[in-house]
């Protein structure tokens, strides 16, 4: 009976803990924002949500401890799917900064080499 009870608390200790804050983050930062035709997720809101399951680190980690496959494949399959949306957007960001990276670092050696060559 104490096991069980033990379990009661600390369900309601998650819910305590993490339901309040996710419905103020779902309110305050919807996690689907309209672009034109398209909806994209807000990378803001589902940060705050990450954040907002914080106190699920502790069963977690026990789960963890010794994790079966189809744990695993789960695990990599939420993530995946719930970062697809915010690694789409990252993407582009990416594909403009890397040249961009690119010709900025070539610059900076030359300016380098510019300023060696005027020292005597």
């Amino acid at each position: 009976m104490r096991h069980h009870k033990a379990f009661i608390f600390t369900l309601i200790g998650y819910i305590f803990s993490i339901l309040p804050p996710v419905l103020v983050a779902i309110e305050h930062f919807p996690l689907w924002i309209k672009a034109g035709e398209k909806s994209t997720c807000s990378a803001l809101g589902v940060m705050v949500l990450l954040l907002c399951l914080i106190p699920l680190k502790r069963g977690i980690s026990q789960a963890l401890r010794s994790p079966a496959a189809w744990q695993m494949w789960l695990i990599l399959f939420l993530v995946l799917y719930f970062t697809q949306y915010i690694a789409q957007g990252l993407m582009a960001v990416a594909l403009v900064a890397f040249p961009f990276s690119v010709l900025g670092a070539i610059m900076f050696r030359l300016a380098k080499k510019c300023k060696e060559e005027e020292r005597p």
